[in-house]
């Protein structure tokens, strides 16, 4: 018989304090998965399983009839389950943790002193040869916040639901710090500098100390396209006064007409005949001629050579979770076109770019040949399909993982310069495991779950927003948008309201298998449509931006292992390395409806491993073009 927390539903914990609780059977599986994962071993989730199924039926067998069992005594059933079933290593560790947690609680008074040792103890156990000198203290640096934020932070409420797998916290270990999720900048003013690629450069490397996930620039084509026209106007009227003097011809013209007419130009395509009645014989309007084609050159030139420096600088950044993405393509200039193209050139050059990712938008068949080569030779590029059908004449904007940028579509600024303030994933598979139907009992603890991890989420928040510009060096400074409203020593908390709080789904398409793998499509659906009113319900009630999403991320794997632990592996369910999220079977129309009600993202991977040929790929772009809206990763 399968023994869960329903058949212990009666028994009582008596804590140390002398403090009663109710049975939870998902902390002995944290405990036992602990000692399991602290010991160099090749043992299995399914000898975790094991040991946590015997000892849930140790204690049923010898405990259901007393009401009560003490904390002790759990754990003294958890060391008699790993002798008896011969784990003598974790028998050794699990106990040794014992006695080092017993000894702490003698020292210590307050209950956060004694957790907060644990911090120290798991610096020790860390293998400082694997990582560089920099990298040895931002992992110490992560372990002591993260034990930080469960002590004295969190309400252990949220701490106890991250570490038995119900939801995922992503910025656990840092967000009291101030750092902020993925964010994207906003370079608009930049484009009026001399300097302006050196300052985005500057801006996107700094950003990184606040921070932690990725730093995008959407629309890096388009928004550059006014400063190439603006350097290639300041070169050529330089080459071209400089040309008339050398060969003494700079009286013979009106330079303020000449500079004032080069200005008023909106491209650096020229009518050069517009100029003839300045340029009154045909010696000068040759100069006019060899110096606006050496113009031409010179400020590609200058362009390549310095967005080749940013890509470079930024991809060989030593700093931990150096993500960058920049979104480019669906340009509506000659100028724009160019930058695209220097890009997917210089994705092309080098032979990998780990730290950044490319975005391209498609709206059309153009660049096709190009992108689908790029795939083909395994280069970092997403796609981001656009929707034709789009009145509104504004493009949607994602990080590279998947996360939509969020927008408003009753502001002139759409998606630049918005941030993710904070992102939780649930664990929908658990639900999945724990009813196997849509029932009254599933809604009933999905609505919990959503309204638990919601209020979580606020906490966040509330803390983030607590923090005032003086904290920040760098984001906002122009960066971020409704920025400037910020003044000195203000709480920031006016302006990341425009960012998003982020619910990501996990284990949504395992979860419908489990109920039914006949009608996971339309189990799946419903689940997506149910929980897609309760965020819409979230951000209107908290005039705040509650977002939706089902992202692959770390999440996936963390949630899968403990459920192994718990549930065993099931084969076509758990007995992979990760939760996939969503449907891998669907067709276009599901997966557009999909797309939709996500809100906060939604990616859809195609593997073309048994026909991963370049014609498959261009075949494939082709019918996403026509037929999908939303981003793409294509690999083998």
């Amino acid at each position: 018989m399968l023994i869960d927390n329903h058949s212990l539903e009666d028994l009582v914990v008596v804590k140390r304090s002398g403090q009663r609780v109710e049975f939870n059977s998902l902390k002995i599986a944290v405990a036992i998965k602990n000692a399991f994962d602290s010991t160099p071993s090749n043992y299995s989730n399914n000898d975790i399983n094991k040991v946590y199924e015997d000892t849930l039926s140790y204690i049923y067998n010898n405990y259901k009839d007393r009401k009560t069992i003490n904390v002790e005594d759990i754990q003294d059933v958890i060391e008699l389950m790993l002798k008896r079933d011969s784990y003598n290593d974790i028998y050794d560790s699990f106990s040794g943790y014992r006695l080092r947690r017993s000894e702490s609680r003698k020292s210590f008074a307050v209950k956060q002193q004694h957790k907060f040792v644990k911090a120290i103890e798991k610096i020790g156990c860390v293998d400082t040869s694997n990582y560089k000198t920099g990298e040895n203290l931002e992992k110490f640096g992560s372990i002591i916040s993260t034990e930080y934020t469960k002590a004295y932070i969190l309400d252990n409420k949220y701490v106890r639901a991250f570490e038995e797998g119900k939801i995922y916290i992503h910025n656990f270990s840092y967000f009291h710090l101030g750092y902020f999720s993925n964010t994207s900048l906003d370079i608009r003013k930049l484009v009026n500098r001399e300097e302006c690629l050196f300052d985005i450069l500057n801006i996107m490397e700094k950003s990184k100390e606040e921070v932690n996930g990725e730093v995008s620039i959407n629309s890096f084509d388009d928004i550059l396209s006014k400063y190439y026209i603006d350097k290639f106007k300041k070169i050529f009227i330089k080459k071209l006064l400089d040309s008339l003097n050398l060969f003494g011809f700079i009286d013979l013209v009106n330079i303020k007409k000449i500079e004032d007419r080069i200005n008023k130009e909106g491209s650096i395509i020229i009518i050069l005949d517009n100029y003839r009645d300045i340029f009154v014989n045909d010696m000068l309007f040759n100069i006019l001629k060899v110096v606006y084609d050496e113009s031409i050159k010179d400020v590609f030139d200058y362009m390549l050579l310095n967005i080749k420096k940013i890509v470079m600088l930024l991809n060989d950044s030593y700093k931990e979770n150096s993500l960058y993405s920049i979104s480019v393509g669906n340009n509506k200039t000659y100028e724009g076109n160019i930058i695209k193209n220097i890009i997917l050139d210089l994705v092309d050059e080098f032979d990998y770019l780990e730290n950044i990712c490319v975005v391209y938008k498609i709206y059309g068949l153009s660049d096709v040949d190009k992108i689908s080569k790029l795939i083909y030779d395994g280069k970092n590029i997403k796609l981001n399909i656009l929707d034709k059908k789009n009145k509104n004449n504004y493009d949607v904007e994602y990080f590279s993982d998947g996360t939509r940028i969020y927008e408003n579509i009753y502001s002139e600024s759409i998606s630049v310069g918005r941030m993710n303030v904070a992102n939780t994933s649930i664990n929908i598979a658990r639900l999945g495991f724990m009813h196997k139907a849509l029932n009254k009992d599933f809604y009933n603890d999905m609505d919990n779950l959503i309204e638990f991890t919601k209020n979580e989420l606020l906490v966040v928040y509330e803390d983030i927003g607590n923090k005032i510009k003086n904290n920040y060096n760098y984001l906002f400074d122009g960066n971020i948008f409704d920025d400037e409203k910020l003044d000195y020593g203000q709480k920031i908390r006016k302006v990341i309201k425009n960012g998003t709080l982020n619910i990501n789904l996990v284990g949504l398409y395992e979860c419908a298998l489990i109920i039914d793998k006949d009608k996971y499509l339309e189990i799946m659906l419903k689940i997506i449509k149910y929980i897609n009113k309760k965020i819409i319900l979230l951000s209107i009630d908290n005039k705040l931006n509650f977002t939706l999403s089902a992202i692959v991320n770390d999440a996936n794997y963390e949630l899968m292992d403990l459920d192994k632990a718990i549930y065993g592996v099931i084969k076509g369910i758990n007995d992979n390395d990760f939760y996939k999220n969503v449907m891998i079977d669907g067709n276009i129309e599901e997966l557009n409806l999909c797309q939709k009600m996500f809100n906060g993202g939604c990616m859809l991977e195609i593997k073309l491993k048994n026909k991963f040929s370049l014609n498959k790929i261009k075949e494939s772009i082709i019918e996403l073009i026509d037929n999908y809206v939303g981003l793409v990763c294509i690999k083998e």
